[in-house]
């Protein structure tokens, strides 16, 4: 029982028959962290700890559904910037996950009219259908005339009780891992969210699964561009010599084979560089817009072309808070949008 996720033992203790009795009477031991079982997992913070025992520990029982440090799959909250988060309190999220469900990750059930009942995260919807992300990220489209039924659910996708299943020295062991500072921050990797995030500009973006330079998908836009000075949690000191969770280096796959060339803005506190100036602008081929920019390379990116600049050498110290993916005449891709702490 204590493996099963609380979306699981929900399902078998609303059942009609004869199930939910005894799915009552088995989880009748598996009760929410009380104090002192939270002191036993707190104390062991004190502990000598081993960040690579946390690793593996992470990858075998959270990375289903969580990513950090680039390890597995953000089906809900990436986990990268832990290390800013009190310890006791990432302790009681491991074993109490249905305390607090983060804003945009509530679990959703949907009973399609076959029989089927789906559980996940709600990753999208239109007026035709929804996508669920599922745990190792999996993506599954739902067209509204199959549904039955969608509720959400106040638990998490997560086991409850991990508690039963690890130990104090594993979690412990976990936080130490996931408290080291990231020596990156991908920006857009397969994520439909940042077209929520770009909603502004007079061109489109879309999430393009047939053409990637890596990962599920791309990011699709037409001229000119779509942008936002502000994206949600974005906020990344780009410095000479970065400190925790801050950068130095930009890294993205771009490509616009039927181009005139392609560009990529960056805000810098919710502002954009002056048209006259080349700073927080890079392009490659033809810069076919009425803003100066630096180049990177007199040719369009016919395939995909990894480029990686360092931002602060260019451009001195600033805060990264938004971004412009730019297409120069005719469509652009790009894809893995990443920040650096150091040469890759």
């Amino acid at each position: 029982p204590a493996v099963l996720t609380a979306v699981q033992r929900t399902a078998l203790l609303q059942s009609r028959d004869s199930l939910a009795k005894r799915a009552e009477k088995a989880f009748a031991k598996l009760r929410p962290a009380d104090t002192r079982k939270l002191k036993q997992y707190t104390d062991a913070l004190a502990a000598e700890r081993d960040p690579s025992a946390g690793q593996k520990v992470f990858s075998q029982h959270c990375a289903t559904c969580h990513k950090a440090h680039d390890i597995g799959f953000a089906v809900g909250p990436d986990l990268t910037s832990e290390f800013r988060r009190a310890e006791e309190t990432i302790v009681h999220d491991i074993l109490a996950p249905s305390a607090t469900i983060v804003g945009g990750y509530e679990t959703y059930t949907v009973e399609t009219r076959d029989g089927r009942v789906l559980s996940g995260v709600l990753a999208g919807e239109s007026a035709s259908s929804l996508t669920l992300n599922l745990p190792d990220g999996v993506q599954l489209d739902v067209l509204r005339k199959d549904i039955k039924s969608i509720s959400s659910l106040a638990v998490s996708l997560m086991p409850e009780s991990l508690g039963v299943v690890l130990k104090p020295e594993d979690v412990a062991n976990v936080i130490a891992w996931l408290r080291r500072p990231p020596i990156r921050r991908v920006l857009f990797e397969d994520d439909p969210k940042i077209l929520n995030w770009l909603n502004e500009g007079g061109g489109t973006a879309s999430i393009d699964t047939g053409d990637k330079a890596s990962g599920r998908a791309s990011l699709k836009i037409t001229p000119l561009q779509r942008y936002s000075p502000r994206i949600p949690n974005w906020s990344f000191k780009i410095r000479e010599n970065p400190g925790p969770d801050e950068f130095r280096y930009l890294r993205l796959a771009w490509k616009a084979p039927a181009a005139d060339g392609v560009m990529v803005e960056l805000a810098n506190n919710g502002a954009w560089p002056s048209s006259g100036s080349p700073e927080r602008r890079y392009y490659s081929g033809k810069n076919s817009s009425d803003w100066q920019a630096t180049r990177v390379s007199e040719k369009r990116p016919i395939e995909w072309t990894v480029v990686t600049r360092d931002m602060w050498k260019e451009f001195g110290d600033f805060t990264l808070t938004g971004i412009a993916p730019t297409a120069l005449g005719g469509p652009a891709w790009f894809d893995r949008i990443e920040l650096l702490r150091a040469a890759p």
